[in-house]
């Protein structure tokens, strides 16, 4: 069996999210610079990427499924790392091999912690709104998201960032490596040409979504530090994930693509 280190399985999990990103650029692209020899080519993966069951089922296995593998396949990563903190059971402690089992009052205390930091987010978003709403020249997007969607997303994130986050935590330890961990998912984001695409197709309100999802990871990560419980980080995306877009926009507001007609929602026929 081939064995990779939890910084082999990382560096995969790099390499595949910045191909996802190019070949979606890359298609978007092709297909704004109007009619090419492949064309055809073009538009038909411009309707596969455009399958939202198919992007929101690879995103589950990109985000879930590969640190699933890393963690029960390959035994490359640590369940304390992740953050997989037990219940007080000692079939759970023998199936996840910890040195120590928490107690009650540990997940009490978790809680506690968990819920004090999302109701202090959720003070900061609104008084945030409520300045905007008051300044801004545009308005602030009322979609709200349905609970399958806020499961879907709080998964797919807080999996996503543990799993960034527990080879630095296993090397430098819970104190400094969720923050190590925080810079390299930042890079990522910033190397992202499809973050920077949405940025300015979007307008002004489409800096909201990426600001809110920042304060959710900053927020988890603090609820990591005091608990080193994902199961907490999980269920705080969960109660201030109302707050955040889905990752689909809403096809009746969202604007068209860049190679579309702002009017018509087709692309430009040309004249030519």
């Amino acid at each position: 069996m081939l064995t990779l280190s939890r910084w082999d399985w990382l560096l995969v999990s790099l390499a595949l999210g910045a191909l996802g990103s190019l070949i979606r650029w890359l298609v978007d692209r092709q297909i704004a610079s109007g009619p090419t020899v492949a064309v055809g080519v073009w538009e038909a993966l411009d309707r596969i990427l455009g399958s939202s069951w198919l992007m929101q089922a690879l995103r589950i296995i990109y985000a879930v499924g590969l640190p699933a593998a890393a963690l029960f396949g390959y035994r490359a990563l640590s369940a304390r790392g992740l953050g997989l903190k037990p219940l007080p059971a000692p079939d759970i402690e023998h199936l996840l091999g910890t040195l120590d089992l928490p107690t009650w009052t540990d997940w009490v205390r978790d809680l506690g912690v968990t819920i004090g930091i999302a109701a202090f987010f959720w003070l900061v978003v609104l008084a945030g709104d409520r300045a905007a709403r008051r300044w801004a020249t545009v308005a602030l997007p009322q979609r709200t998201n349905g609970c399958l969607a806020i499961l879907r997303e709080a998964v797919i994130h807080q999996a996503h960032w543990a799993f960034y986050r527990e080879p630095f935590v296993f090397t430098w330890g819970p104190a400094v490596g969720p923050w190590l961990a925080a810079l390299l998912i930042l890079v990522q984001v910033l190397i992202n040409p499809l973050f920077w695409e949405r940025r300015r197709a979007g307008g002004a309100p489409a800096g909201r979504p990426p600001l809110i999802r920042a304060g959710i990871f900053v927020a988890s990560t603090l609820v990591f530090l005091q608990t080193q419980n994902l199961w907490m980080a999980l269920l705080l995306d969960l109660l201030v994930g109302r707050l955040a877009p889905s990752h689909q926009p809403d096809p009746a507001t969202a604007p068209p693509p860049a190679h579309l007609s702002p009017q018509t929602g087709r692309r430009p026929v040309s004249t030519t």
